[in-house]
């Protein structure tokens, strides 16, 4: 049989608020060829496999605008922590330290301001559930994260660290740091968290591909980094990328994408250029975000990670390159 399918018993939803009742859709290999009464389709191109919608509604695939694309891929294969409470988060890393023969575990999607009481978790919270690994969970805005002492460890923190400019230890009553880093802090963790091997990445992101296409996600704009691309790039050459990806890269790399052209390089059938992107602040959730007032029940405003000249002299820079910022 031809590779044909016709959806039929259908609502096609075409924007705006605007609905086809009574037509059925004609797609050949991968293209939308026709949308006609089933009986005009099935006279002008005969035999195809069907589908009976029963009634239910077709809409055109869905774009992400804003995602995190080998974080998603990542987080698919972590720890679930975007639970109600402390406990249950607590309780979700215990498990899956238990099942892990990884000697580092990560997590995703903590948000502090939803527990009772709102408080941030500690390391020796974390100590409790580790079996003896390291633990890095990062908070749902991925402006904060929460480390244990193992992970500490590891990665040369003590008592005598200080964070960098634009970032912050927080810490506990004797001064030790509590296990919580934000904003450019949280570098000094991530930098003792073993880089995946790229085909793993590439492998993880084509799982995340298929997920996202699963709830009819059929585009994102992307805004991870170089690691993104790299297996972005492998996809498309394999003939393995399905979505339509408007892949943003990071401004601390400007100087090599304007050299390289990479507009040029993101060119392709399921490619494009998206953004240079930087962080003009933190966020909401772990208090970073610039305010001009200070948080409740705190004497703390989050902190501005770029002035307005930076961000003035990014954007002409980039502009002249045909990149928005």
């Amino acid at each position: 049989m031809p590779d044909r399918l016709i959806i039929t018993n259908c609502v096609i939803y075409q924007g705006r608020g605007r609905r086809l009742i009574g037509q059925s859709i004609l797609i050949d290999g991968s293209v939308i060829k026709q949308i006609a009464p089933i009986s005009e389709l099935q006279a002008t191109y005969g035999a195809a496999r069907k589908i009976d919608l029963e009634g239910g509604m077709v809409i055109p695939g869905l774009v992400d605008s804003h995602l995190h694309l080998a974080q998603l891929a990542i987080y698919l294969q972590s720890v679930d922590c975007e639970l109600p409470s402390k406990t249950n988060v607590l309780e979700q890393v215990r498990q899956k330290a238990a099942a892990s023969s990884s000697q580092w575990l990560l997590g995703y999607g903590w948000n502090q301001n939803l527990w009772e009481p709102p408080v941030f978790g500690t390391a020796a919270d974390l100590d409790s559930v580790s079996e003896g690994k390291a633990i890095v969970l990062f908070a749902k805005s991925l402006h904060a994260l929460w480390a244990n002492t193992k992970a500490m460890q590891l990665a040369g923190i003590s008592q005598a660290s200080s964070a960098p400019a634009s970032g912050a230890i927080l810490r506990s009553a004797n001064g030790n740091p509590s296990g919580i880093f934000l904003e450019n802090a949280m570098g000094l963790i991530e930098k003792a968290i073993p880089e995946l091997p790229p085909d793993q990445l590439t492998e993880y992101i084509y799982q995340a591909q298929n997920h996202l296409i699963s709830m009819g996600i059929t585009g994102v704009h992307d805004f991870d980094r170089f690691e993104s691309y790299a297996a972005l790039k492998s996809l498309e050459e394999a003939g393995r990328l399905h979505l339509r990806v408007a892949k943003s890269l990071p401004a601390e790399e400007l100087k090599k994408i304007l050299e390289i052209d990479y507009r040029q390089l993101l060119s392709t059938k399921h490619l494009r250029p998206g953004w240079i992107k930087n962080f003009a602040d933190g966020a909401l959730g772990p208090h970073s975000a610039s305010m001009f007032e200070p948080y409740e029940g705190s004497k703390d405003r989050g902190m501005l990670l770029l002035r307005r000249k930076e961000i003035f002299e990014l954007g002409m820079q980039s502009i002249k390159h045909h990149w928005p910022l």
